[in-house]
This record gives C-alpha cells, sequence and structure tokens, in this order.
C-alpha cells in the first residue's frame, strides 16, 4: 500500500516539475526573442 502511495506521488511530482522546465523554458524563449535587439538580431 506504502509503495505504490509513493509511487504515485513520485510519478506526480516529476511530471509536475516536467511541465514547469518546459513552462520555464518557454519563458526564457519568449523573453530571448522579445528582447532580440540587444543581441543584434
Amino acid at each position: 500500500m506504502n509503495k505504490s502511495i509513493i509511487l504515485i506521488s513520485v510519478e506526480a511530482i516529476s511530471i509536475f516539475f516536467s511541465s514547469n522546465i518546459t513552462f520555464a523554458c518557454g519563458c526564457y524563449v519568449l523573453k530571448i526573442s522579445q528582447s532580440g535587439s540587444t543581441f543584434g538580431t
């Protein structure tokens, strides 16, 4: 019983973190593309 609960929580946390990382990368790319004039593009 406890092992399955731990497994589910670990899976949920990993999904949560992966989606957050994807979102953060998207925001970072958006920030770079918006301030592209500083990079001379």
